[in-house]
């Protein structure tokens, strides 16, 4: 019982001041909850840590994707400010995470979960059998929009499970991946009798980590396959090692897996096209193609362009919203027609420009 208030503990008390250390409890994290999930598959009672979207009780109908990290008891930390700093953003969509975390009386088995030559197999089996079923059925999550994260060892079986058991999770994010001789061949295996590998996939490893050789390889053999619904894209920085590209993997993983916006027809965004004046200020707007318009204009008080909104994406065909920046986009008209009114906040402030 001690045990297992521990970990509670470690979970949940991600800072702890050691000044008056018994007087002020654990800071916690907010919309999270720890779950443990005994597995008869691997004989061993994982810890799940999951964190839910701040408006998940307040969206009793809306159903979410799910990112699954293992090495839970390490990683579970990303899901609280980096998450939070994303979705203020508009970088990627809200998401259940799902944390898998080894236990102090259970011991530490990534070494035989995660690899090809140990229990990588089983443990997708506990993924498939156990794990993903206890949680879509315990949270509103999408059957259909799931993301596996793993670093290093965990990298391994996350490349593993694409290539074994691809239709287990529709993204799967690699970093720093231990890329061994059996990766290489389950990758041949499988283009020799699949062809087409349809999700989205993003490795990240640092240039000073000895495992980029492999990774480079393996990015190179993947890539090399041009499989028609395979979307990927990868990350090998410059300063990077072992022990620092985590972070740089998991923002950024989880940016191209999971990116906010949705892509919508030329004539969408050409119909919002245009320059609106507030009578101060004019802004235009333009579409040349891609994903987005392009935004060009004065702020209220400012005389530079508004460089966090240089380009509004669509969340949906009425939804619009700029990246790195909490700014929200309505357009005013009739369905189809050209867009007649611009709205959206600056610095508290509500503008409406009218279409010139």
């Amino acid at each position: 019982m001690t045990s297992k208030k521990t970990f509670i503990a470690i979970l949940l008390g991600l800072l702890y001041v050691p000044v008056a250390a018994d007087e002020l409890p654990p800071i916690q994290m907010r919309n999270s909850e720890v779950r443990y999930l005994p597995s008869d598959i691997m004989d061993y009672e994982y810890g799940i840590f999951v964190t839910l979207p701040r408006g998940y009780a307040d969206n009793p109908e809306r159903i979410y994707p799910t990112l699954y990290i293992i090495d839970g008891h390490q990683y579970f930390v990303y899901t609280g400010e980096p998450y939070g700093s994303l979705i203020w953003g508009n970088m990627v969509k809200e998401h259940i995470a799902v944390s898998v975390a080894y236990t102090p009386e259970g011991g530490n088995m990534r070494s035989r979960d995660f690899q090809t030559r140990e229990r990588a197999a089983d443990f997708v089996r506990f993924f498939r059998h156990e794990l993903i079923p206890f949680i879509e059925t315990h949270y509103r999550t999408s059957a259909e929009d799931r993301t596996l994260f793993g670093h290093s060892l965990g990298g391994q079986f996350t490349l593993f499970t694409l290539l074994t058991a691809t239709d287990t999770f529709a993204n799967y994010i690699a970093s720093a991946p231990a890329v061994n001789d059996d990766i290489f061949a389950f990758e041949a295996k499988y283009a020799a009798t699949h062809n087409d590998l349809p999700v989205n996939f993003y490795l990240a490893t640092g240039e000073n980590d000895h495992l980029a050789v492999n990774g480079r390889k393996f990015v190179s053999q993947l890539g090399a396959r041009s499989y028609p619904g395979l979307k990927f894209d990868y990350l090998f920085t410059a300063n990077g090692n072992h022990g620092t590209i985590q972070p740089t993997a998991y923002i950024e993983g989880l940016r191209f897996v999971l990116d906010s916006a949705v892509e919508l027809p030329p004539a969408a965004f050409a119909r919002l096209a245009g320059s609106y004046s507030d009578g101060e200020n004019t802004y235009t707007l333009s579409y040349d193609g891609g994903n987005f318009l392009a935004f060009d204009g004065v702020p209220v008080s400012y005389d530079v362009p508004l460089s966090e909104w240089g380009r509004i994406y669509a969340r949906s065909a009425t939804e619009f919203f700029s990246k790195g920046w909490p700014g929200e986009f309505v357009f005013g008209g009739d369905p189809g027609q050209p867009a007649q009114t611009l709205s959206f906040k600056w610095e508290g402030r509500d503008i409406t420009a009218t279409r010139q």
